[in-house]
């Protein structure tokens, strides 16, 4: 099993200063794009890093895209040396939820940042957030797990090591209204099962995961 250590850094246009953590685990994780705005060229929805055997693959989302041509994804092991690891052609112009994803066959050993930078057809250029990574095993740590993040009408839910009772699922909006929610039986527990939300529109949720002992919040992408 594989633990996927996510380290939030705002590298936009000061230093370093502020460093959060995300933990999920078999190496999938979520983060949510905080940075988009009316002067921004794209909105970005989620950049999602996660290991896959000796592999880290990357995907991330847009809500918007405006004279994007193309993005690039970087990655350093000290988050101030940056090499590219690629680079993915843009939309040019969208306003629909777009997904990309790519895959680094040749990821740096440790803890390594992943970032994510776009540019327009004039050149200018935006940098987001950094992503630290580390693919570390662990069989004992609880976690909770959603695939495929954006999903479609199904979202697949893997929870592992977690073996309280009371155990529920809770989808909010972005409004915060409840849309939906489901009791996780004690025979789902530390098991993988599937939730349909082909009722949901487009968009971006808060995904709550809560039992006695364990919870566990992230974000999914309506597509």
């Amino acid at each position: 099993m594989k633990k996927l250590i996510l380290y939030f850094m705002l590298l936009l246009t000061f230093p370093i200063s502020m460093l959060a953590q995300y933990t999920g685990g078999n190496g999938r994780g979520d983060v949510t794009g905080s940075q988009s705005s009316a002067n921004l060229p794209i909105s970005l929805l989620l950049f999602t890093p996660f290991c896959n055997g000796n592999n880290i693959v990357l995907n991330w989302s847009t809500a918007s895209e405006t004279n994007n041509d193309y993005f690039t994804v970087e990655r350093s092991l000290d988050a101030i040396s940056w090499q590219v690891v690629t680079t993915v052609n843009g939309a040019g112009n969208s306003n629909i939820i777009l997904n990309y994803k790519t895959t680094d066959t040749n990821p740096l050993e440790g803890i390594s940042y992943y970032r994510l930078k776009q540019t327009d057809y004039d050149g200018k250029s935006e940098t987001f957030s950094a992503v630290a990574v580390s693919c570390v095993s662990n069989t004992e740590q609880p976690s909770v797990l959603y695939f495929p993040n954006p999903f479609t009408s199904e979202i697949t839910v893997e929870n592992k090591n977690v073996t309280s009772e009371n155990a529920s699922i809770t989808v909010y909006d972005i409004f915060g209204s409840k849309v939906f929610t489901k009791t996780i039986d004690r025979d789902e527990l530390g098991k993988t099962f599937t939730l349909n939300l082909s009722d949901l529109a487009k968009g971006i949720y808060t995904i709550e995961f809560r039992s006695n002992s364990y919870s566990n919040t992230g974000k999914i992408v309506g597509n």
